[in-house]
């Protein structure tokens, strides 16, 4: 485990916790914690072990404030604006699916 801080006070999070398999040299999990836009969690998921990169990613987030304007979400009537305004913490996962890549060594 890896808790990285940021020295500089303008920095976007306030904490990030990344997980490491030291084994396969890779990272599993990262925690990130941001002063503005809420907290994300970033899973990876390898097909086997000696992938460099994950073949699935999931992250999930909460947010307090949403800045998507309520008009975007859904047509007119659909969305309770009141209700959807006045709920708290908003909730989502997105799943990322890595394939079809190629690595490019340096040297």
């Amino acid at each position: 485990m890896l808790n990285i801080i940021p020295e500089d006070q303008r920095a976007n999070y306030a904490i990030a916790t990344l997980y490491l398999d030291k084994a396969n040299n890779r990272l599993v999990e990262a925690q990130i914690q941001t002063r503005k836009e809420g907290a994300y969690t970033l899973d990876m998921f390898y097909e086997s072990e000696g992938d460099i990169l994950p073949d699935q990613v999931v992250v999930s987030f909460e947010v307090e404030k949403v800045k998507i304007p309520v008009r975007y979400l859904a047509r007119e009537g659909e969305v309770d604006r009141e209700a959807y305004k006045a709920d708290g913490v908003k909730t989502g996962k997105v799943i990322l699916y890595l394939t079809d890549y190629e690595i490019a060594m340096r040297e």
